[in-house]
């Protein structure tokens, strides 16, 4: 496998036709998938700094069973598909696109 895909997801219509159209492209590509979801971590109070990360915190956890359901969804659609699923803390854009460096798509 010589290069990756990769896709934001967040569970909405738009991001499942994003993966659908991203795990195609991979498999034809013969390159693996990366599945991205980005969070935000709250502020803590009266901070305008996010709080450190916590590996117990929920914001995490959800954005990761977020990932991994795209990721299962594009293996179970395309079974021969490496899919990996990962999370970014920080804006949906800049965060997709830091993620997305060096990547074939």
């Amino acid at each position: 496998m010589n290069t990756t895909v990769v896709v934001g997801y967040d569970q909405t219509g738009h991001s499942d036709a994003a993966l659908d159209v991203a795990a195609g492209e991979a498999v034809m590509r013969g390159a693996s998938l990366t599945v991205v979801t980005a969070f935000r971590r709250p502020a803590p109070a009266g901070s305008a700094v996010a709080a450190p990360p916590d590996p117990d915190d929920a914001p995490a956890k959800a954005a990761m069973a977020v990932a991994e359901y795209g990721a299962d969804r594009a293996r179970a659609r395309h079974s021969r598909l490496i899919a990996i699923a990962r999370t970014v803390d920080g804006p949906a854009g800049k965060s997709l696109a830091q993620a997305a460096h060096g990547a074939g798509l």
